[in-house]
């Protein structure tokens, strides 16, 4: 029910989420959709844990970055379910690379109390970081491993509560449950197209 009420409201009102990030996407030259249908989204994302669910789901504030020069392409959007417990919003950071084939994977923060008791793997700083707060899900380990560099893992290390998933030609990166300030947007854009840039030319599994 709420879903459907939602869907008839957005249809005459834009609220001040939406009116900030059409102005972000209006400021960079980037493509905006005030909203757009879950179901209309490309089938490969649909795979990724985030978007699991039999529930109402819809994209708000889409903005698409197109880069044309290497076939790349970003997009930014409040992915919006509608779980029992209510609507969920999560900003998505979305970026498609042609040239990518990974193996699916998921990293994703540990429940506090298994974080306590990590030991150092291996003595770098940024990797024992990376340890202690977060964890990988894969059916392929060693896939994985050769494919999602020690850089992405020293990326990722700082950041508080991020999940990184990844599938073929797609990654996908969100703190779960949380929308993103339009101010931390353009940041965690630049974090998640380094990572990208790492997983497809970081093949020495060295810490930059």
């Amino acid at each position: 029910m709420e879903e459907v009420f939602d869907d008839f409201i957005g249809k005459f009102y834009t609220n001040d989420r939406i009116v900030a990030l059409g102005k972000l996407a209006a400021e960079h030259g980037w493509a905006f959709a005030k909203r757009a249908r879950f179901a209309e989204q490309t089938t490969e994302i649909k795979h990724f844990k985030l978007f699991k669910g039999k529930r109402g789901k819809r994209v708000t504030g889409l903005c698409e970055i197109g880069l044309a020069d290497t076939g790349s392409a970003t997009r930014v959007y409040d992915y919006i379910y509608y779980s029992d417990g209510g609507k969920k919003k999560t900003t998505v950071i979305e970026v498609f690379v042609p040239d990518l084939f990974l193996t699916q994977f998921r990293i994703f923060p540990k429940p506090a109390l298994k974080s306590l008791f990590q030991r150092s793997r291996n003595g770098d700083p940024a990797l024992d970081l990376f340890d202690k707060h977060y964890q990988i899900e894969t059916a392929d380990p060693a896939a994985t491993d050769q494919e999602v560099p020690d850089s992405v893992l020293a990326m990722i290390a700082p950041e508080k509560g991020c999940t990184l998933e990844g599938a073929g030609q797609y990654l996908v990166f969100y703190k779960k449950h949380k929308q993103l300030p339009v101010s931390e947007i353009l940041p965690a854009v630049d974090l998640v197209l380094n990572i990208a840039d790492a997983v497809q030319h970081d093949h020495e599994k060295d810490f930059v």
